[in-house]
Formats: structure tokens, sequence, C-alpha cells
């Protein structure tokens, strides 16, 4: 008989086996984009059960979901997609070629049974995690923190 995954970690931050934590921000994610809540809660069950190639197959998918709702659309390849993100100024060129690491070693786990080590999936954990961060929670907070700086008293001419 099948069994359910353990899932305390949807409840509350704690820690995945070997992982760290599940970001604190994820509850932000179920209120803009139910979808990817749904896809992070399947990446961090694999975390949690060590399960690593079903993991970095997971990063993949995660990214490649983000990257359509940033760009409004699915464009082509990933690299493609990848190449598009870093002219409309959504990721810096470092950030692409990381982004493209961890996508070719979800693709490697998918087509190839690659599995990672177990530092590389956190680094692809955190690698996708920042991506999505800054997508759904820093932008969109900062551009409302912009609105609430007060303005700049006008200087005082220099007589």
């Amino acid at each position: 008989m099948l069994r359910p995954a353990k899932r305390a970690w949807r409840t509350s931050p704690t820690r995945l086996r070997g992982y760290g934590r599940v970001p604190d921000w994820l509850a932000t994610v179920t209120e803009t984009d139910p979808d990817l809540k749904g896809l992070l809660d399947e990446v961090y069950s694999a975390a949690n059960d060590e399960q690593s190639r079903l993991l970095s197959m997971g990063v993949r998918t995660v990214l490649d979901h983000v990257m359509i709702r940033m760009l409004g659309g699915d464009f082509g390849s990933f690299a493609d997609k990848l190449e598009m993100m870093a002219e409309q100024g959504h990721v810096t060129e470092t950030q692409r070629q990381d982004l493209m690491i961890v996508i070719d070693v979800g693709s490697a786990s998918s087509h190839r049974s690659f599995k990672p080590p177990r530092e590389l999936l956190k680094e692809m954990l955190h690698v996708m995690e920042s991506i999505i961060r800054r997508h759904y929670v820093t932008g969109p907070m900062l551009a409302t923190a912009k609105q609430l700086i007060p303005p700049r008293p006008p200087r005082q001419s220099k007589k």
C-alpha cells in the first residue's frame, strides 16, 4: 500500500532533511501563483524524502514555469527563454549562466538518470528560490515600498 509523504513542512517552515528550510515567503506565492505553489510543494516533498532525481527534475520544471510567467508566454527552448530574460533585464548574465547549468542538471536527471550530489541539489534550490523570491516577493514589495517613501524636502539655496 502506498503511503503519502510526510507533509509537516506545509504548515510551518521546517527543516528539510539536509537541504535547509522551506522559505518563509512560500505562502506569498500561494496568493499570486497557486500553480507555482503546487509545484514547489512537490519539489520540497522530493527534497524532504531525499528523492534526488525528482528534486532535480522538479527544480527544472519550476524554473520553466517561472520563466514562462515572467516572459508572458512560452518562447522556445530553455536557452531561448533565458536569453530573453537576460535581454529584458530579469536576470544578469551570471544568473543566466547559473540557471542554464541548473536546467542542464535537471535535464540530465530526466533524460540520462543523473543523480546530482546533495551539495549540488542545495545550490540548485538556492538558485531556484532566489529567482522566485525576486519576481514574486522582493520586486513587488519594493515597488510598493517606493510609493511609501516620503519625498525629500526641497534643498535650501546657497546665498
